[in-house]
C-alpha cells in the first residue's frame, strides 16, 4: 500500500542574494564569451523543446518563463524585426523533440489494477499522462488549466479522478482523464494540496488546504459532499498563517482522518501542526502541542497512517530543533498523542511515504531531497535505497498493491522504477515530454550537437539534432541550468550559470 503521495514543500528560509565584484566580474566574463563564440546561450523554456521544421537563422522565439527574448539560432541584433516572423500557421509546423521526462508533481495508482497509474506535470498547465503497463510507456491523455498540486481517484469509480491545483480550483475527470471539469473550491484564493476520497462514500472527498481570511491564509480542512463539486472549509489555526499539506484517513475506522501542516506562531517560527478527528470533520483535536515540549520547529509534508496498526502514525516533513538540529519523520504509536523523532539514517526533509505491510517486518519506504530511503525497522532506521535514479528529488511515491517489490517515485526528472524493493531503479518515462528548457547552445564546431538546460534539473546533451538526450550533470541551485555557452571551436568546452 501506498500513503499521502502529494505532499507540499514548505521552506521558511528565504534566500538572500549578496552581489559583490567577484560576481559582477563573472558576469562581465560570461556576458564577454558569448559575444566572442558568437554562441547561442538562452532558449525559451516551452515546457519542453519545440523547434520548427522551417526555422531559419535569425529566428526568434519569445521566452515565456525565463522571462528573456531568446534566440534558437545565430542572429544579428539589427534583425530583431525577425521576431514577428513566427506566425500562427508557423507555429502550427514545430514538431516536440524532448527531452523526454520532466517534473512530475504527483503520481496516483489505480485502486484495483497497479499497472494503471496517472501522473500529473509541475508545467503550466499542467499535463496529464497515464500508463497501462506499470510505467514502460506513457500516454498524454490531456491538461488541467493549473498547476497540478495532487492527483487522486476515487476507489468506487476508478474513471472518476480529481486534480487539484495552485489556487481556487479543483477539477474532476469523469472518463479517465481524458476530459476535466472546473470547480471553485472557497472563493477565496485557497489551495487544497492533498485529497483522499472517502473509502465508503463515493460523493465525499476530503483534503488539506489553505484559506484566506482576514488578510492572510490559514491552515483548514477541505470537505466536498457532492463529489467535488462544492466544497466547505474548516479553519484549524485561525489567528495564524499557514496551510496544510497532507490528509490521511485511518484504514480501520473512516471517521478518523488527520491532517498536518504548519502555521506561524507569535514568535514568527513555523510550528508543524498536526489534527485530528473523530467524528468526520466534526471536531479537532491538536495532536501536535507535544511536539511543541520537545522544542520542534518546522513543516509536516506527508502523513501516513499504518493500515495495518492505526495507532502508528507516521509524520514526514522538515523540522529542526532549537539547536538546528534536523529531524525528517516523526513516528506516534498512541495515534498522535505523542511523538517521537525517527529519522536515524535520512538525510533531508520527507514529502512522501509508502509502506509494504504483507512482508514481516513491515517495510516502510519515504521520498526525501536525496531519493528513496527504506527501513525494516518500522522508522527507527533508514537506509538509502540503490543507484539508477537520475535527480534526487522525489515529490510522489508508490508502492504496488500487488507486487509491493515494485515502487514508483516521481521527481525533477521524471517517473523511475524499481521491482527489487529498491535495490535499483531504472528511468520510466517513456512518452513523458514535461520538461522545462530554460538555456540552449548550439555547437557550431559540430554538427547536429545541442546543449540545453532544464529548469530544476540537469545538463542535457543530443548529438542528432534532438532526437535524442543524454543527462551529462546535475548541478545545484534552485532552477538549474540558466544560461549556456558553446566554444565555436571546442564543443566539449562549455560555460554555463546555475540559478539560485
Amino acid at each position: 500500500m501506498h500513503g499521502d503521495s502529494c505532499a507540499r514543500e514548505f521552506d521558511g528560509r528565504g534566500v538572500t542574494v549578496v552581489f559583490s565584484l567577484v560576481v559582477t566580474g563573472i558576469v562581465l566574463l560570461f556576458s564577454w564569451a558569448t559575444q566572442v563564440f558568437a554562441q547561442q546561450n538562452y532558449e525559451s523554456a516551452l515546457s519542453n523543446l519545440l523547434v520548427p521544421r522551417d526555422v531559419k537563422q535569425g529566428d526568434w522565439i519569445p521566452d515565456r518563463h525565463c522571462q528573456l527574448e531568446s534566440r534558437v539560432l545565430q542572429s544579428h541584433p539589427s534583425r530583431s524585426k525577425d521576431r514577428r516572423r513566427h506566425t500562427a500557421e508557423s507555429r502550427s509546423q514545430w514538431q516536440q523533440l524532448g527531452p523526454e521526462g520532466g517534473f512530475i508533481s504527483s503520481l496516483a495508482m489505480h485502486p484495483h489494477d497497479p499497472n494503471i497509474i496517472y501522473a500529473s506535470s509541475h508545467t503550466y498547465p499542467s499535463k496529464i499522462y497515464r500508463t497501462t503497463n506499470g510505467a514502460e510507456t506513457w500516454n498524454l491523455l490531456s491538461t488541467v488549466d493549473g498547476w497540478v498540486k495532487c492527483l487522486a481517484i476515487s476507489p468506487h469509480t476508478p474513471t472518476t479522478l480529481y486534480a487539484s491545483t495552485q489556487g481556487e480550483y479543483l477539477y474532476r475527470s469523469t472518463d479517465a482523464g481524458l476530459s476535466w471539469t472546473g470547480y471553485r473550491t472557497n472563493g477565496d484564493n485557497g489551495t487544497i494540496y492533498s485529497l483522499t476520497p472517502h473509502p465508503a462514500n463515493s460523493k465525499t472527498v476530503w483534503g488539506a488546504a489553505d484559506a484566506y481570511r482576514d488578510g492572510h491564509f490559514v491552515m483548514a480542512f477541505a470537505r466536498s459532499v457532492d463529489g467535488a463539486m462544492t466544497w466547505s472549509f474548516t479553519d484549524l489555526v485561525a489567528s495564524a498563517w499557514g496551510a496544510g499539506s497532507s490528509v490521511a484517513v485511518d484504514p480501520s475506522d473512516f471517521n478518523t482522518i488527520y491532517v498536518g501542516g504548519y502555521y506561524y506562531g507569535g514568535d514568527y517560527t513555523p510550528h508543524p501542526a498536526i489534527f485530528k478527528t473523530s467524528d468526520a470533520g466534526l471536531q479537532w483535536t491538536d495532536m501536535s502541542s507535544y511536539m511543541d515540549t520537545l522544542g520542534v520547529s518546522g513543516y509536516v509534508h506527508t502523513i501516513l497512517v499504518d493500515p495495518a496498526n492505526s495507532l502508528n502514525v507516521y509524520a514526514g516533513g522538515r523540522y529542526w530543533d532549537e539547536e538546528w538540529n534536523g529531524f525528517y519523520l516523526f513516528k506516534s504509536t498512541d495515534g498522535g498523542s505523542t511523538w517521537a523523532a525517527a529519522s536515524l539514517g535520512l538525510t533531508s526533509p520527507v514529502n512522501s511515504i509508502g509502506i509494504d505491510v504483507s512482508s514481516f517486518p513491515k517495510v516502510l519506504y519515504v521520498g526525501t531531497y536525496d531519493g528513496v530511503f527504506r527501513s525494516v525497522t518500522e522508522g527507527l532506521s533508514w537506509n538509502s535505497t540503490g543507484p539508477g535514479m537520475a535527480g534526487k528529488y522525489v515529490r510522489s511515491l508508490l508502492v504496488d498493491t500487488v507486487s509491493p517489490s515494485t515502487l514508483y517515485a516521481a521527481n525533477q526528472t521524471g517517473v523511475f522504477k524499481t521491482t527489487d524493493e529498491g535495490a535499483s531503479w531504472f528511468w520510466s518515462s517513456s512518452s513523458i515530454v514535461a520538461t522545462e528548457i530554460c538555456a540552449l547552445a548550439i555547437a557550431h564546431s559540430v554538427s547536429n550537437t545541442i546543449y540545453a538546460g532544464l529548469e530544476s534539473d540537469a545538463l542535457y546533451k543530443s548529438t542528432d539534432s534532438g532526437s535524442d538526450w543524454v543527462r551529462l550533470q546535475e548541478f545545484p541551485g534552485c532552477h538549474g541550468v540558466e544560461a549556456l555557452a558553446v566554444d565555436p571551436r571546442d564543443a566539449d568546452k562549455i560555460f554555463l550559470f546555475t540559478g539560485g
